[in-house]
């Protein structure tokens, strides 16, 4: 999956929707700039106002339910840091049914020390499923925490679902 950078200056007009997956309900919220979250809303309340989402994210919705690569224009408020961004980089890019240890993916931008940054970065992942933070594993492994109110047991479907079996080289 290829990341799109934006950013925003807050001032945007935010619009909402509840998206419907085969594990459950979505929450996305964007502007015209580009997606500002997205997260699990399993068991949730009912939103006020929804819109109609924009092509870029129905597409890039079905694409990921499909395993297929897209591509989705993120918006940042604030901007990221830089070492959040290549986090995000490398996460983006674990295909779809793959996971990396937390420590791989230190690694692979050139911080081998740095897996609980690493961690720390994806607590704070506001693009799931679109930057897969739950591809990111621990080194043993198991799974570590993910974020949302159903935590590892919706980090453990969503790689059933993908049918994640091995590390990505």
């Amino acid at each position: 999956m290829a990341l799109l950078w934006r950013y925003a200056t807050g001032k945007e007009t935010v619009y909402r929707a509840t998206l419907s997956a085969p594990l459950g309900l979505w929450e996305a919220l964007w502007c015209d700039r580009g997606l500002l979250m997205m997260y699990s809303r399993l068991h949730g309340e009912e939103i006020e106002k929804e819109c109609a989402l924009p092509a870029w994210l129905a597409r890039a919705w079905e694409s990921y339910w499909n395993g297929e690569a897209f591509e989705v224009p993120l918006c940042a408020v604030p901007p990221l840091s830089e070492f959040a961004r290549s986090v995000y980089e490398v996460v983006a890019q674990i295909p779809f049914g793959c996971v990396l240890s937390y420590g791989r993916v230190a690694a692979s931008i050139g911080r081998p020390n740095a897996a609980r940054a690493v961690g720390s970065v994806m607590r704070r992942n506001r693009w799931s499923l679109f930057v897969p933070c739950h591809r990111v594993i621990g080194a043993d492994g198991s799974l570590k925490g993910y974020g949302g109110k159903e935590g590892l047991a919706l980090k453990a479907a969503l790689l059933r679902f993908e049918g994640a079996k091995t590390e990505h080289p």
